[in-house]
């Protein structure tokens, strides 16, 4: 038992952080009407930014320092890839299934620059070791609460953004009609630019989180929790933030609670299986709305 609430907590820090990355693709998601399957790869500028910074020969920055540069980089990454790629291919294909494959051209096209700059060997960032405390006969990681805090900081700045600005509405009007919301005097190109940005700085947030967890990551990180990110979004309903964020905690438990009983090779399995079975109750999710796909729902 007391394992099994130190497996909970662990798997609630994880989902957290999975939960920020997945509301920054279903953000994304729902402003451009197109999957971003180079998603997984921006997350890594920003894990290897930071591990740079931190661990690497030349510079030994303060872990969280090192972190927000990341995160920073992060976001101006996205920045440019929207304004230099994702811009001048959407005006000229508008088919999705053209900005698709653009999506995977540019994962790929990444993923050789981070094996040209980082190689494929092995980072671990350098930090103290964690503290622990005992809750009844439980261990658990003091890292695993600062994790989970600064996932719902995150979060909750994304709930104000979203309800409580200017940028937040246009963002969810351009999701709802995006030939509507131009009409109306909404500066889509700006909007869409935010939305770059606000996507990445959860993205390198979530990679950040992601490689502290990790432990020891290589430049597939990012790649490698997309699969997960894709899961959490489509189980909670592709659009819905709130629904990213329930899906992201029900995969990050899920798959730190069924490794007390399976290898945990078959993690990856058994949680697309539980997707399966949700989506066969209810396709379009656990929040997700008929009719309503791309728009970002609260």
């Amino acid at each position: 038992m007391d394992r099994l609430i130190a497996v909970i907590v662990a798997g609630l820090a994880y989902g957290a952080v999975l939960s920020v990355a997945s509301v920054g693709f279903t953000i994304q998601f729902g402003v451009t009407n197109y999957f971003n399957f180079a998603f997984g790869e921006v997350m890594t500028v920003a894990t290897m930014i930071a591990v740079t910074l931190n661990a690497s020969s030349v510079f030994h920055w303060n872990i969280w320092l090192a972190s927000i540069i990341g995160v920073a980089g992060t976001g101006a990454v996205a920045l440019l890839l929207n304004q230099f790629i994702f811009v001048p291919f959407r005006s000229k294909y508008k088919n999705i299934w053209s900005m698709l494959l653009v999506t995977f051209s540019v994962a790929l096209i990444m993923d050789n620059v981070f094996l040209l700059i980082w190689g494929s060997n092995y980072h671990q960032f350098q930090s103290s070791a964690g503290s622990i405390i005992r809750l009844g006969g439980a261990t658990i990681s003091v890292s695993d609460f600062v994790y989970l805090a600064i996932a719902v900081v995150c979060l909750l700045l994304v709930q104000v953004l979203l309800t409580r600005t200017k940028a937040g509405r246009s963002m969810r009007a351009m999701s709802d009609n995006a030939t509507l919301a131009s009409i109306s005097g909404i500066q889509t190109g700006k909007v869409t630019a935010m939305t770059w940005l606000v996507s990445g700085l959860l993205a390198g947030v979530g990679g950040v989180l992601l490689g502290l967890q990790t432990h020891t990551f290589n430049t597939s990180v990012g790649l490698s929790y997309e699969y997960y990110i894709f899961i959490a979004v489509i189980l909670g309903g592709v659009g819905s933030p709130l629904g990213a964020v329930l899906g992201g905690l029900v995969v990050g438990v899920l798959s730190q609670v069924i490794s007390l009983a399976i290898p945990s090779g078959l993690n990856s399995v058994v949680v697309f299986g539980v997707m399966i079975v949700v989506l066969f109750v209810r396709p379009m999710g656990l929040m997700g709305v008929p009719g309503r796909l791309n728009r970002i729902d609260l």
